[in-house]
C-alpha cells in the first residue's frame, strides 16, 4: 500500500487534511440564510404591491406599476424597500 492519500480524503495543497463537512456546511448555511432573507423581502415587497425578480447576474429587479429598478444585492434591495416604507427597520 502506498502512502498516497485516499481519493475520499480531502487534503489541502500542503497535504494537511481538510474537514469538508464543516466547509460545505458553512456554504449551505450561508445559502439558506440568503434564501430566507430573499423570501422575507419578497413577501414584504408583495404586500406593498412590488415584485422582486432574481437576475442571472446575481442582482435583483424591483418593480411596480410598469417601473423597475435593478439592485446589485440583497442589502441594496432591503435598503430600497425601507426607503419606500415597505420594510420597517
Amino acid at each position: 500500500m502506498s502512502g498516497a492519500p485516499r481519493r475520499d480524503e480531502g487534503h489541502r495543497a500542503n497535504g494537511a487534511p481538510q474537514d469538508q463537512t464543516q466547509a460545505d456546511g458553512f456554504i449551505v448555511a450561508q445559502d439558506i440564510g440568503e434564501r430566507k432573507e430573499l423570501a422575507r423581502l419578497t413577501a414584504h415587497a408583495a404586500r406593498g404591491g412590488f415584485v422582486v425578480h432574481s437576475l442571472a447576474s446575481g442582482g435583483y429587479l424591483l418593480g411596480r406599476w410598469g417601473h423597475s429598478r435593478e439592485l446589485p444585492s440583497l442589502h441594496a434591495l432591503s435598503i430600497a424597500l425601507r426607503q419606500m416604507g415597505v420594510v420597517q427597520a
